[in-house]
Order: C-alpha cells, then sequence, then structure tokens
C-alpha cells in the first residue's frame, strides 16, 4: 500500500535494522527522538568502576602499615656551615728544578727517582771536554803573565841600577868641580887666576848640576813608565788567574747537587744524553714543607677564595688549614669540568707521604638559624623529597625541600616546621604510604 513502510522478510529470528523513510531532518514536528544520556551515563560508571576498583583493592591498608622500631628527631634551629669538597693528593710546597749548569753530557747519575737527598749531594756529574779546553788556555795565558811581569821586572831592575850608577857618577864628577870652582876663586881673588879661568869653572859646576837634574827627572819619567808597565803586567796575571779560577768553578759544578733537602721525583736526562746549558735534569720536593692539591667541580668553585678554612683528611687523620691558591682557569676531570686549589696545612703535620690521596672540605659559608634534621637513613631510602611527620599515633607523608648538609645535619629550606616530629629511621617498607600507624607498644627505638 502506498505511503506504508516497507518491511524486509527475515530468516529465523534475525532481522534487519529498520531503516526511517523520513531522514532526521524531515521528521515531523512532534516525533521525539530516542536520547543518547543514558548510554553516556552508564560509560562513565564503567569507567568509574574500572579505575576506583582496583584501587580499593590494591590500595595500603593502614591498619597492615604499623612501625614498631623507628627513630625520630625534631626539627631544630643552628648554624650551619656551607661546604665544597674534594679529592686530591699531598704535594710539595717547595719543588726545585735541577738545571744543567753547563752544556755537556751526563756522565752518570747517582741517585733515582724517588731517592731521598740532603741539600749539597750530589746527584750527577756533567761531562764538559770545551771547559777543559778552556782550563788548559787560561793556564797558559797565566804562565805568559807571569813570565811577562817577571822579564818587566828585571828589565826596570837593571834600568834603575844604570841611572843610579849615573846619578852616582854624576855627583862625585859635580863634587870635583865645585872643588875646582872654588879653588879658582881663591886663586881668583889672589890674583893667582884669571877671569876666564874662574868663569870656565862656574861654567862646568853648572853644567853638570843640570845634567844632574836632568837625569833626576829622567830617571823619574822611567821609573813611572816601569810602574804602569809593571802594573799592566800584574793585571795581565790577576785576569789569567781569575779565568782559571772562573774556568775551575764551572767545572766543579759539573757535579749537580740538589738545591733543597726531599725527593727526587723525576730524572729527565738519562745518562749519555747530551744536555744544554740551563736545561732541567731532575725535580727535587721537599718532604717536610707539603701542601694539599684538590679537584673541585666548576660550579662549586666559585664561591672557593684564598684565606677560607678547610678541613683535610688524609690516611684516617684529620686536619686543619686554609686555601692558599685557586686555578684560573678549570681542567677535564672524570667528573666533569674541575678547578684545582691549593691548601696549605696549620703547621707541619708529622708523617704525611708525599703523593698520599686526601679528601678535603672548604668552609665557603654559614647559614645563621636554619632549620635542620640529624642526617639519618630517611634521606635514603625516602629519596630526599619527603619526611613522615609524627602526629600523634600515626605519622602522615609530607613533601620536603633540603638543602645543604653540614656534617651529620641536613637544612629544612620547606615543609617542615621547627619543632616538629620526624621519622629518621630507614623508610624501607613504608616508601608508597602516605601514612603508617606508629605501634605504641613498639614505641620509638632510642637515637
Amino acid at each position: 500500500m502506498k505511503g506504508e513502510p516497507v518491511v524486509s522478510a527475515v530468516d529465523g529470528p534475525r532481522q534487519e535494522k529498520r531503516e526511517p523513510i523520513v531522514s532526521a531532518g524531515l521528521r515531523p514536528r512532534g516525533e521525539r527522538r530516542p536520547s543518547r544520556w543514558p548510554l553516556a551515563i552508564m560509560v562513565l560508571a564503567v569507567l568509574a568502576a574500572l579505575a576506583v576498583v582496583p584501587f580499593l583493592l590494591l590500595r595500603p591498608s593502614l591498619e597492615g602499615a604499623a612501625l614498631t622500631r623507628y627513630q625520630t628527631a625534631t626539627v631544630s634551629r643552628a648554624t650551619l656551615t656551607q661546604r665544597v669538597g674534594g679529592a686530591g693528593v699531598v704535594v710539595p710546597r717547595v719543588e726545585r728544578s735541577v738545571l744543567a749548569s753547563e752544556a755537556g753530557v751526563v756522565a752518570s747519575w747517582s741517585v733515582a727517582a724517588g731517592d731521598e737527598v740532603a741539600a749539597g749531594d750530589v746527584l750527577a756529574r756533567l761531562q764538559a771536554d770545551s771547559l777543559h779546553r778552556e782550563l788548559a788556555a787560561a793556564e797558559s795565558e797565566l804562565a805568559s803573565a807571569q813570565r811577562r811581569l817577571q822579564e818587566l821586572d828585571l828589565q826596570h831592575a837593571a834600568e834603575a841600577a844604570a841611572t843610579a850608577d849615573e846619578a852616582t857618577s854624576l855627583e862625585a864628577e859635580l863634587t870635583t868641580l865645585r872643588a875646582d870652582q872654588r879653588l879658582a876663586q881663591e886663586l881668583f881673588d889672589l890674583g893667582a887666576a884669571s877671569r876666564s879661568e874662574l868663569d870656565a869653572a862656574v861654567a862646568a859646576v853648572t853644567a853638570t848640576e843640570s845634567r844632574l837634574r836632568a837625569l833626576s827627572e829622567r830617571a823619574g819619567r822611567e821609573a813611572q813608565r816601569r810602574r804602569l808597565a809593571s802594573e799592566e803586567a800584574q793585571a795581565a796575571v790577576a785576569t789569567a788567574l781569575a779565568a782559571i779560577e772562573t774556568v775551575e768553578a764551572r767545572i766543579s759544578r759539573l757535579e749537580v747537587v740538589s738545591p733543597v733537602p726531599g725527593r727526587v721525583i723525576e730524572v729527565r736526562a738519562p745518562e749519555g744524553s747530551a744536555v744544554s746549558a740551563g736545561a732541567v735534569l731532575a725535580v727535587v720536593a721537599s718532604t717536610t714543607d707539603l701542601s694539599v692539591r684538590v679537584d673541585v667541580r666548576e660550579p662549586q668553585a666559585s664561591r672557593v677564595v684564598v684565606g677560607q678554612p678547610a678541613t683535610v683528611r688524609v690516611a684516617g687523620e684529620t686536619y686543619t688549614g686554609s686555601v692558599s691558591w685557586v686555578a684560573p682557569q678549570a681542567h677535564p676531570g672524570e667528573s666533569g669540568s674541575m678547578v684545582a686549589v691549593a691548601i696549605d696545612f696549620e703547621g707541619s703535620p708529622p708523617g704525611l707521604r708525599l703523593g698520599g690521596s686526601v679528601t678535603a672540605e672548604i668552609e665557603v659559608g654559614r647559614i645563621e638559624d636554619a632549620a635542620y634534621l640529624p642526617r639519618g637513613l630517611f634521606l635514603a631510602t625516602g629519596g630526599e623529597r619527603y619526611a613522615f611527620v609524627v602526629d600523634g599515633s600515626a605519622a602522615h607523608r609530607r613533601s620536603v625541600v633540603f638543602g645543604i648538609v653540614d656534617g651529620d645535619r641536613v637544612q629544612v629550606l620547606d615543609g617542615l616546621e621547627v619543632g616538629e616530629e620526624v621519622i629518621v629511621s630507614s623508610y624501607e617498607g613504608i616508601v608508597d604510604r602516605t601514612e603508617v600507624r606508629l605501634d605504641p607498644e613498639g614505641g620509638p627505638v632510642a637515637r
């Protein structure tokens, strides 16, 4: 019939879904669509059941989470010290390089790396043939200078003797001429001698006196010349002697000695090797004046300055000291970028071994009136992010922010108040709980 819906025949119980003839948009007004809200509510109920039921089944029971043995501590206030730590070694404060005084060949070593030496001990011997040639030349020059001085001495003595003889002769001649002059004067006064005879006698005396004065002047000039020549020859002898002393001193330094007492920590030039003047042959380090060199992580090193107090632990012993040097630049290390820091001991601790391993803590600041808890196992098993706060017969987990660690104390930055009691023993077995029951019979164990 026209206008009737068509119903498809089905075999058995199965029926084809009936399709509407009129589309949803063309349904007559007043015809109601089936509501989908019941279906949505049913789906949400199923999802809630799937989420809640496992939670209820798996939720830890407070009744089963009971602590019978635990340790507690009260949040307190104190001054906490901020420290920067690092590992390092014992190093010498005094370390001297032993240099070759001359170019030559290392003839022999008297010590080896690791040997203890005293100041002045012979470490090695060098061979320098050129120095022996210089010594021979200087000795030859000395012999020549000495011979020249001896020759001058003989020559000057002969010249001085000849001048003295000539002066003696002139003085004797002058004595005779003066006697002749007096006689001529007497004869002239008696009229027995003429004026010309007297004048001749006077002229002879005058001439001889002039010759004697000239001889004396010449003798003075020659004496000065001989003195200058003698001084020059003596200076040549002194120069030759000084040259010999210099070469001998250089030869003596071919024996290489230790400049300081300590330990030979390095030998750089093996026997038979040629070295230049000034080359480093070995390194000697003091074994009594020691320091510490530690590596500090670069971010922490920015807080380290010279003069800060430090604590050094060596072979189970604890020593005090202070920062004496901070490297201006970082270097790569096993744990990242590191900065070298030197720490000097207060006094000279006995028994320290050069190169021994150390750990050090440097005080870089203090926090006054800081809240803290004793450091305990809860930090390791609690992930350092929360703590169980005691509240009567139960303990509730609370998020906590921890700060610096000062020895056996850890700073509390946030999450706890001063005076609150906190479980500080191990959280093993309760790390997934938000609340635990405290057994009043077990009670806290003594700390």
